[in-house]
């Protein structure tokens, strides 16, 4: 599992990252890796990250 972000441009222009994980699983029929989100956080400003102590 990892989280990829994605970027996209909101309505004033400016760029919106949103954050997921993810899990590869293998397609055997098409002969490769697929991705399958697992869970979406949502935007990467809108998330309550943990303070640093100190």
């Amino acid at each position: 599992m990892f989280g990829p972000t994605s970027t996209r441009r909101n309505t004033a222009g400016v760029p919106v990252r949103y954050l997921q994980m993810v899990h590869d699983r293998w397609d055997s029929a098409a002969g490769a890796a697929k991705m399958q989100v697992v869970h979406a956080f949502g935007r990467e400003d809108a998330l309550d990250r943990p303070r640093s102590s100190g």
